[in-house]
């Protein structure tokens, strides 16, 4: 029997989600391997969406926060608690 070699995840997903404090930094402190893992998947033509659930950075201070652990976002890349909850305000939710 042949085994298939097991897929990664830039093979199996077209857009990553990547949650912040903890998965790319901890707090000032870069996560060994998170820069180059997005910027692998941007390489590979994966969509980014970084996540927060800190109410109080603006998507243009998550891109800053980003940067100093090496990090390339663009705004309209992150997603912040309070656009969700704006989100489902406006919706009637």
């Amino acid at each position: 029997m042949i085994r298939r070699p097991d897929m990664s995840v830039l093979d199996r997903y077209d857009t990553l989600l990547f949650d912040m404090d903890g998965t790319l930094m901890n707090g000032g402190v870069p996560i060994p391997g998170a820069a180059p893992g997005v910027a692998a998947a941007r390489e590979a033509g994966r969509s980014i969406v970084f996540a927060t659930n800190n109410a109080s950075r603006t998507p243009a201070q998550v891109v800053a926060h980003l940067a100093t652990v090496g990090v390339e976002a663009a705004e309209d890349e992150v997603v912040t608690s309070p656009q969700i909850a704006s989100q489902l305000l406006a919706d009637g939710l």
